[in-house]
Formats: C-alpha cells, structure tokens, sequence
C-alpha cells in the first residue's frame, strides 16, 4: 500500500511539473512567417520567436537552446534564481506556491516579494 501511495505521489508530481513547463512555453511562442519577431521578442536561429524574459532562464524555449546561450553558468542571471541547495532554475517560479527548487528556497519570503507586473499575488496567500 505504502509503495502504492509513493508511486501515485511521484506520477502527480511529474504531471505537475509537466503542466507548468507547458503553460510557460505556450503563454508566447510562435513560429515566424516572415523571418523576423516583434522587438519584445527573441529570435531563435529556428525561426521561432519568444519572449525576451526567457533569456538564459534554465529551459530551452527555443527547443535548439539558442535561448541559453552565452548564458552565465553561475547562476547570475537576470531570469536565473541560485536555489539555497544550488540548483539554478528560472526565477518565473519564486514564491508560485510549488517547491520548485527541491529544497523550498523558492518559496521563502514571499511576504516581501514584488511580482512582476504581469502577475498578481492571490489575496490572503504568499502565492
């Protein structure tokens, strides 16, 4: 029963993640027509374009990693979160209510964080 229960937990975690990893990549990315993006835009060598805040943020967005390149490896970023365990993952996911770094340093003072101004914190909550 116990292994059960493991096995089901696992498989929920990994629908999750997997669901947020594709809200991101369809919330803006396109494949161009005309061979160039709007100026908000990065231009992938594939012609695909997508939004600039995507930019050395851990994932490959552009899905041939133009988008990571010439990144810093240190974590310093501007989309780069350095999780207190030293995982490096984009900061799109600070204080979103998942523990996205594995040792829930994503999620400390969200009291005190500022979204950015496309989002929103929902009343009551530190999400």
């Amino acid at each position: 029963m116990k292994l059960c229960c493991v096995v089901l937990l696992l498989i929920s975690v990994l629908v999750l993640s997997e669901g947020k990893t594709k809200a991101k990549n369809s919330f803006h990315k396109r494949q161009t027509s005309t061979g160039t993006c709007d100026p908000t835009e990065f231009q992938c060598s594939n012609s695909v374009c997508i939004q600039q805040e995507w930019l050395c943020d851990t994932d490959d967005d552009c899905g041939n990693g133009d988008d990571e390149v010439s990144c810093p490896t240190d974590c310093s970023g501007a989309h780069q979160f350095h999780c207190a365990n030293g995982r490096c993952m984009t900061s799109e996911f600070i204080c979103d209510g998942d523990n996205d770094c594995l040792d829930n340093s994503d999620e400390q003072n969200c009291d005190t964080y500022k979204c950015p101004e496309y989002e929103t914190k929902c009343p009551g909550t530190n999400i």
